[in-house]
Parts: structure tokens; C-alpha cells; sequence
């Protein structure tokens, strides 16, 4: 037994001391873990994101209202270019129906005789006049409802007495002989 090395008290209260240093050193930093983002639960990453995630949604839905905003005034030129379009095509139509209607007119001044052909008008819709009159004379043998439909085709005033609507249908043809 004599040869066996015995403990060292002295370095044993040492080393004691130093752990005892170190524990409440290493109790002191373990408790300031706590400042640290990952072992604070993430609260302060998780904070971060659903701010980020929040500022993502506002702005997707911002530019989902400007989106459809944009599309709702697509689709009102669109209408528009239609209605544009609809309205070019009337004028066109009215352009051709009144080219053809001083056309027939210009004709119709040069007749002179109660037996030469007229030349018909087309009314409102774009088509030549229903039961349009063929001749001067057939003008003579008008009634008042001939004459109302006849003017009413051309966009004519309807009133008056018979006489009066002939001369304005008769002057709206352009047969100057009558008038």
C-alpha cells in the first residue's frame, strides 16, 4: 500500500473551486441563450416572417384590384370599340343611302313626263321604298296612307293634309316638274 499513490486533497479543492467558478459561469451564459433568436423560440424569426408574409398578401392583393381594375377598362374600350365600330358602320350605311338617294333624285329632276320611270329612293332601313311609285302619274293616284308610309320610309313628317305631303314627297324625290 505504500507504494500506491494517495489523492491530492489540495488539487481536489482546486479543481472543486474551479467547477464551482465554471457552474455559475456556465449558469450565468445558458440564461443568456435565451437572447439568442434561435433559442428564443424563433418568436423573433417567426415574427419577422409573418410580417414579410403579411406585406406579400397586401401587395398581391393590391395588384390583384389593379389587375382586374386593368381588365374592367379592357373590357369598357373593348365595348366602346364596338359601339365605335357599330356607329362607323351606320354612318357608312347613311353615306350610301343618301348617295344613292341624290342619285335617284338627280334623275328624277330630268323626268318631264307622267309616263317616264322614276327612279326609287331607299328609306330609313338601307332598302329601296316599298310600293315606291313608278311614274308621275302613279304619284297622282297617291291616298293619304300610300303617302304616310311612303314618307314615313324616307323619315318624313307624316302630318298634313294629303296635298301637302305629296308636294314634300314629290320635292324630296327631286321632280322639279311639279313643284
Amino acid at each position: 500500500m505504500v507504494d500506491q499513490e494517495l489523492p491530492d486533497f489540495n488539487v481536489m479543492a482546486a479543481n472543486m473551486n474551479n467547477i464551482s467558478h465554471e457552474q455559475a459561469s456556465l449558469a450565468v451564459h445558458l440564461e443568456r441563450m435565451q437572447n439568442l433568436p434561435a433559442f428564443d423560440a424563433g418568436a423573433q424569426i417567426l415574427q419577422a416572417i409573418a410580417a414579410l408574409s403579411r406585406r406579400m398578401d397586401e401587395q398581391m392583393q393590391q395588384q390583384a384590384q389593379q389587375a382586374q381594375q386593368q381588365a374592367q377598362q379592357a373590357q369598357q374600350q373593348a365595348q366602346q370599340l364596338v359601339q365605335i365600330q357599330q356607329e362607323m358602320q351606320q354612318i357608312r350605311q347613311e353615306i350610301s343611302r343618301s348617295e344613292r338617294n341624290n342619285f335617284a333624285r338627280l334623275l328624277n329632276s330630268f323626268v318631264n313626263h307622267s309616263d317616264t320611270r322614276l327612279e326609287a329612293l331607299y328609306g330609313l332601313d338601307n332598302e329601296p321604298l316599298q310600293d315606291f311609285p313608278e311614274t308621275i302619274a302613279d304619284i297622282g293616284a297617291l291616298t293619304g296612307a300610300g303617302l304616310s308610309t311612303l314618307l314615313g320610309q324616307l323619315g318624313l313628317p307624316v302630318d298634313g293634309n294629303v296635298p301637302d305631303c305629296k308636294r314634300r314627297f314629290i320635292k324630296y324625290i327631286g321632280l322639279r316638274s311639279l313643284v
